[in-house]
């Protein structure tokens, strides 16, 4: 069981250690253990209206944030994908940035003439 909790730290000292210092995290499961580990904003995947992410990630880029995505592999992606279309979205690019423990981090940006 310890050695399955400590990803939840190993997950946010590598948010803390591969993001500049004004990243946020939208996430779900882990978005805690990111604020607690990493010393950065979260904001919490659930919490935002359906359809409302391209509108989200510009906001905290017009805020000075750079949005990254955290999601856990299995249901968490495909309940994200429902509520959000990211892949789908024309306005959003969207590039992987690395992996810890079953989480990957997604480096999420409005294209230049996007909504």
């Amino acid at each position: 069981m310890a050695v399955q909790e400590q990803r939840y730290r190993l997950v946010g000292e590598w948010f803390g250690a591969h993001t500049p210092p004004h990243a946020v995290a939208i996430s779900s499961l882990h978005s805690g253990s990111l604020r607690i580990y990493s010393g950065r904003p979260t904001v919490r995947a659930e919490l935002l209206p359906d359809d409302s992410l391209v509108e989200t990630v510009s906001a905290l880029e017009r805020a000075g944030y750079v949005p990254y995505l955290a999601l856990e592999q299995g249901d968490e992606y495909g309940e994200f994908d429902r509520r959000f279309h990211p892949l789908s979205d024309a306005a959003l690019d969207i590039i992987p940035e690395g992996r810890v423990r079953g989480v990957a981090f997604l480096r999420l940006t409005i294209r230049r003439g996007g909504r």
